[in-house]
Parts: structure tokens; sequence; C-alpha cells
């Protein structure tokens, strides 16, 4: 029973493996950030992180900065943006 459980416990770790080396990388296209303020400290701020973040990475972050009506503008345009992962 032992030798069951360990021989079916290695058949789905190495078909994990196989799938998950058949991915590719993520992200793989520029990142874009939304920034619900205007250009400013926050802004500022936002480009520190994503100039780091996107070295990190190894894609470039683009910076929209959407304010407007207390940051509701931004936060529903990074709503209704395009999910992609």
């Amino acid at each position: 029973m032992r030798q069951i459980a360990k021989t079916t416990l290695t058949l789905c770790a190495s078909l994990w493996v196989g799938f998950a080396g058949a991915q590719a990388s993520y992200p793989d296209k520029p990142i874009t950030v939304i920034v619900p303020f205007p250009p400013g400290i926050v802004d500022g701020y936002a480009r520190l992180v994503a100039n780091k973040a996107g070295t990190i990475l190894g894609q470039p972050m683009v910076i929209r900065n959407q304010a407007g009506a207390g940051q509701r503008i931004g936060t529903d345009a990074l709503a209704k943006s395009p999910k992609d992962g």
C-alpha cells in the first residue's frame, strides 16, 4: 500500500512539473499601473516602485495617472481594464 501511494505521488509531481515548464514566462508584455492621483508626490513614489519592479520582472511598467472624483475615475478604469492574468 505504501509503495502505491509513493508511486502515485511521484507520478503526480512529475505531471505537475511538466505543466509548469510549458507555461510562458509571466509577465510577457508591458505592465500598466493606474495611479488614481494627479502627478505629484504619489505619482513620484509610484514611478520609483514601478522602476524597481520593472527591473525585477524584466518588463517595462507604464504609469497612467487618472485623477478626479476622489479617486473614482482611476478605480473605475482599473475595474474596467481587460483581465490579463
